[in-house]
């Protein structure tokens, strides 16, 4: 998953535009966060997540990466190919018994 913060956070500028915005496309349009949660994270410009599954396929943890800027340069076939990567790694190297 990844979300354009930077986007986000200038049109979405107060609670009540946050509060509507979520009301209207859902919590995960705002990455689940309360709007006190959103202030937390509004300065990163871009997150992107992919999950650390064991070799049953079970959910044991996952990568985050939070850059300042850069949201569309990031999110292309070759980052994403090497976070997956790592997270397939991680999750077939007996990683959720550490």
């Amino acid at each position: 998953m990844s979300f354009d913060v930077l986007s986000l956070s200038s049109r979405l500028t107060d609670q009540q535009e946050f509060d509507a915005y979520r009301s209207e496309e859902g919590a995960d349009a705002v990455m689940g966060f309360t709007w006190s949660e959103f202030l937390r994270v509004s300065h990163r410009g871009a997150v992107f997540a992919s999950p650390i599954r064991s070799r049953k396929g079970d959910f044991i943890g996952c990568i985050s990466v939070d850059a300042r800027h850069g949201h569309a340069a990031m999110n292309v076939d070759d980052f994403w190919h090497e976070v997956n990567s790592l997270c397939s790694r991680l999750g077939h190297d007996d990683f959720d018994v550490l």
